[in-house]
């Protein structure tokens, strides 16, 4: 369906006129329902009367305080079906306010009541709410298995009707994934559906979705072409909407176009913008009343923040900045969520005014939040609240194994798969150099005959052995794309370790040095590795290095047992053994030094083993050296019966550094530094937080106190450092 001039006639009076009655609902049906059931004595006529209070009213206050009164009346009358439905009100309430906990808790309880009395039909609907909080708490995974339970209840009942809100919630998470294409499949589901029935009201929100899907992948890829779209899609959410004259399907509708109409504007000509901008603010001022109102807070912050970028769009940057100071501010103790910075906004302004110094900061902390965005979500989700506890113990705990399960093997699984990819890419390209090679050598030698084209033979070798080389160096460049996804990335170390210190600066393109964490059950496992040989050969045994580790994670570790330390060298010797031919093992480039700790972070013990490489633990200030074996991995010629297990306990505080030899050699280039040296630079800044150690090591391996000159480095660089 398209939006014609009528429709945009309708929308342009509405903003001039009829919006601001958002302000103000028709309630008068609603309002008699709240003076019956204020005068009714408890019966089974009042509990209908007060479910209809709660699916038309449309402030959450109110909708929260009937919903109560329902929840108690039911419990005393026994009606098991209306005390179900109460607690289904009471978690919309809550999440319209941002408290998730509490929605899931109440969803998770009308849940255990619909399926005490057999009802599939509300078992499906508390399914789809609880997707629905799992969604908004960024949780997917969860998200999407209970979306999925909703729709294979719906399927077998044949409720075709209830289908888009399950199409609409999948598209949803598609989006948050920023997989537009799938996501605006789900919502065409959706779409059709409920053209085939008629209902003005889903293809009202389903419309918005689509919009929301649009503009999203518009700030993504600035297409023009999906900024047009999302305005198209909006102009027909608001058409919907107007026709159900409904209040809250009006501010959904204006309050999602307002984001877009803002952007819109910059493809105007200057009067159709001024214009655009005139009817954004006046949208703002209806929907933020509208939220005032009714207590749609959940929805604050984004007007706030479409207010400043409002200010920023018409030149006024003092008033952009005083505002996103002000959407910073919590407007009272009912919203549960925390402010939402917009940090591009801040970038524009102060950019706009000529300050790139202030810029520059705000750039720096939307790269730290957007960093630091897994553990935002990970401490909304660990809430020390005693409704949480009690939801965890009841509903996540049965689906923590599998998810892991399900994560480490598709991991795995890709890590292979780029592995074969990479051999085969640098397979093809020796093969195409050395039949390059062969041909050039027997033009050389038809060429020697006229020595008057020697200049030109020569000067066209030349050229095109330079590119050869310019295509090997970028095949190199990419193998270090490679390697850079198979070792572990911040984020990942991050979520195992809490917080820890990488400092990785390969000699070349391409490093002989690499680390590797994983975490099974109770143990988390870090290793260190220096495969003797920097560049291309060290990157070939790093490879082989690390998918051996996964390999032996993968068949000997489990949530409860994991071998010793020395056994998984043991494993890692004899499988790098086993992959190099005989007449190779006692290559140097074919040989790693490693360092391998396991934490068992029940017992609160660590496990050690070690190939030439020791480990440092720094508690209270005193650091400890725990030895490593005299071999080397891979060394064919060393008869060593086994690797020597160091076990110790570790406490909460302990620093733990494994580093390979780069980092003491690099040091003692210019400024005498030995092995004790780093050692007392570590008991020095073992306190401090981990990006001021490495600020610390940064300045000491790349500055010379006498000339502060870069100085050259000479080898692979590795250093990791974790807090207990």
């Amino acid at each position: 369906m398209r939006i014609g001039n009528r429709y945009i006639i309708i929308v342009l009076l509405a903003l001039l006129g009829w919006l601001p009655n958002l302000n103000g609902q028709s309630p008068t049906t609603v309002d008699n329902l709240m003076i019956m059931a204020n005068s009714m004595s408890d019966s089974k006529q009042k509990l209908t009367v007060l479910q209809s209070i709660c699916s038309q009213h449309n402030s959450v206050d109110t909708v929260l305080l009937y919903a109560e009164q329902m929840r108690v009346l039911a419990k005393r009358l026994g009606d098991h079906s209306a005390d179900a439905r109460a607690h289904q009100f009471i978690g919309w309430c809550y999440g319209n306010r941002g408290n998730y906990e509490k929605a899931l808790l109440n969803h998770y309880r009308a849940f255990i009541i619909y399926d005490s009395i057999a009802d599939s039909l509300g078992m499906a609907r508390c399914y789809n709410a609880t997707g629905e909080d799992f969604l908004d708490l960024k949780n997917y995974y969860s998200a999407d298995e209970y979306f999925h339970k909703a729709l294979d209840i719906y399927t077998a009942m044949g409720r075709e009707s209830e289908m888009p809100s399950i199409y609409r919630n999948l598209g949803s998470m598609y989006k948050d994934y920023r997989i537009f294409e799938t996501a605006k499949q789900y919502f065409r589901n959706a779409i059709e559906i409920d053209s085939t029935n008629n209902s003005i009201a889903g293809l009202a929100i389903d419309y918005n979705y689509m919009a929301e899907t649009e503009y999203d992948e518009y700030r993504e890829s600035n297409y023009r072409t999906n900024i047009i779209k999302a305005k198209h899609y909006s102009d027909m959410a608001y058409a919907k909407a107007a026709k159900l004259n409904d209040s809250a399907y009006l501010f959904y509708a204006i309050q999602n176009s307002l984001p877009i109409r803002l952007d819109y504007s910059s493809i105007l000509d200057s009067v159709s913008r001024q214009k655009m901008l005139d009817s954004c603010i006046h949208i703002y001022n209806v929907a933020i009343n509208y939220v005032k109102a009714n207590g749609y807070y959940s929805s604050y912050y984004m007007l706030e923040n479409c207010r400043a970028k409002y200010f920023l769009l018409t030149h006024r940057y003092t008033d952009c900045l005083n505002q996103l100071e002000l959407a910073r501010q919590k407007p009272n103790d009912l919203i549960e969520e925390e402010p939402i910075i917009d940090y591009d906004c801040y970038i524009d302004c102060y950019i706009a005014m000529g300050d790139y110094q202030k810029a520059l900061e705000y750039k720096k902390m939307k790269e730290l939040s957007e960093s630091q965005e897994y553990f935002m979500e990970t401490a909304l989700n660990s809430s020390k609240s005693s409704t949480k506890e009690e939801y965890e113990n009841m509903l996540r705990q049965q689906l923590k194994d599998k998810k892991n399960r399900e994560l480490m093997f598709n991991e795995h699984k890709k890590r292979v798969r780029i592995i074969n990819i990479s051999a085969g890419i640098i397979i093809v390209l020796l093969i195409v150099f050395a039949v390059f090679i062969l041909q050039e050598n027997r033009n050389k030698q038809r060429n020697n005959k006229l020595l008057l084209k020697q200049k030109d033979d020569y000067e066209t070798q030349r050229n095109m052995l330079a590119n050869i080389n310019h295509q090997i160096t970028d095949s190199i460049r990419y193998a270090k794309e490679i390697q850079n996804s198979v070792i572990p990335s911040p984020a990942i170390m991050n979520a195992i370790f809490g917080d820890s210190l990488v400092i990785w600066m390969p000699l070349d393109i391409v490093s002989g040095n690499f680390y590797w964490a994983t975490l099974r059950g109770r143990y988390k496992m870090l290793a260190v590795a220096d495969c003797m040989r920097h560049g291309v050969p060290g990157a070939f045994t790093s490879m082989l290095g690390i998918t051996s580790l996964n390999d032996i994670a993968a068949s000997e570790v489990t949530d409860d047992y994991c071998p010793t330390a020395a056994t998984m060298l043991d494993k890692l010797r004899v499988k790098i053994e086993n992959s190099i031919p005989q007449h190779d093992q006692s290559e140097p480039a074919n040989m790693i030094d490693i360092a391998l700790c396991i934490i068992d972070t029940e017992s609160n013990t660590m496990q050690f083993a070690g190939a030439h490489s020791p480990m440092f633990v720094v508690r209270n200030g005193k650091l400890t050296v725990i030895p490593s074996d005299d071999i080397h991995i891979g060394d064919s010629s060393d008869n060593h019966a086994g690797f020597t297990n160091t076990k110790i306990a570790v406490h909460e505080g302990d620093v733990v550094y494994l580093y390979t030899d780069g980092i003491a050699q690099q040091l003692n280039f210019e400024w005498k530094y030995s092995t004790d040296t780093l050692t007392d630079i570590l008991t020095l800044i073992y306190d401090k937080p981990f990006a001021e150690q490495t600020e610390y090591i940064n300045y000491a391996l790349s500055k010379s106190p006498k000339s502060h000159e870069i100085v050259n480095q000479t080898d692979d660089i590795l250093l990791i450092g974790i807090r207990i």
